[in-house]
């Protein structure tokens, strides 16, 4: 009988042999299945992302093709109450086929990235954007947000920001260039990467998440969305995005970018 045992088993060489395999092979296939899944809740998220920018349009037409301003506007825009106190009427909701009021993240998720892990400026490392803010998106401030942008001490900025003050109120959609150049909202954390007022020590790591460093699902006003690298403080890259909608100041801005 005992022959038979020995015949049949296997050895603990030939179980460890079997261990290592195994080991291997999931070394190997982990990473690639991680990345998949970085790249799916990446495409969900840009998904999510082109159906706001299409809403959006929408909501020109209904609005005299105005730009939404107030206080908290990059931020309340659409999405829930968040825990964050900015507001729970979301205009945009309407156009998403949402209540203007949602009081829980419960019906929001159009408004959540599936990558959203926080970074948040201010807030715990583990805070999301969308349970804070009620939304993990962020619009472009120089359209849609408050209708005056000021900066602190102002100094090189001073000529620059003034000029856009003058336009901001009342800013319509017709009124800006480049719309396939022009960022319009983006990933949350994307603006306060590009801020060139927030001292870069200050900034949490986990800002970007999709992967590649300072990298952000953006979409762009004529609904195009991409995963583009912000740069710091550059409001016009000669080849690539704009973030100032107006193209008779980009001499202005130049100088700043110096």
């Amino acid at each position: 009988m005992r022959n038979r045992r020995n015949k049949f088993g296997f050895t603990l060489v030939e179980l460890l042999v079997v261990i290592a395999i195994i080991s291997l092979l999931l070394a190997t296939l982990l990473p690639a299945l991680g990345a998949a899944k970085r790249q799916a809740r990446c495409v969900t998220c840009q998904s999510q992302l082109r159906n706001i920018a299409i809403a959006w349009k929408a909501y020109f037409y209904d609005n005299d093709d105005l730009f939404y301003q107030g206080r908290n506007a990059n931020h309340n825009f659409g999405g829930w109450k968040g825990k964050g106190g900015y507001g729970q009427k979301r205009p945009l909701n309407h156009y998403l086929g949402m209540p203007l009021k949602v009081p829980t993240e419960e019906g929001a998720d159009k408004f959540c990235c599936p990558a959203d892990i926080g970074g948040v400026i201010g807030q715990p490392p583990e805070q999301p954007a969308f349970n804070y803010f009620g939304n993990s998106y962020q619009t472009n401030i120089f359209m849609i947000g408050p209708n005056k942008v000021g900066a602190p001490g102002m100094g090189k900025y001073q000529d620059l920001h003034k000029e856009v003050n003058k336009r901001l109120k009342r800013l319509r959609h017709t009124s800006v260039d480049e719309p396939h150049r022009l960022l319009l909202v983006g990933d949350n954390n994307w603006l306060n990467k590009w801020h060139p007022f927030f001292p870069e020590a200050f900034l949490p790591k986990n800002m970007a998440w999709h992967g590649p460093e300072d990298a952000y699902n953006m979409a762009y006003l004529d609904g195009r969305v991409d995963l583009v690298v912000i740069e710091r403080g550059v409001y016009v890259q000669e080849k690539g995005y704009r973030i100032l909608p107006f193209k008779d100041l980009d001499y202005l801005a130049f100088e700043i970018q110096k």
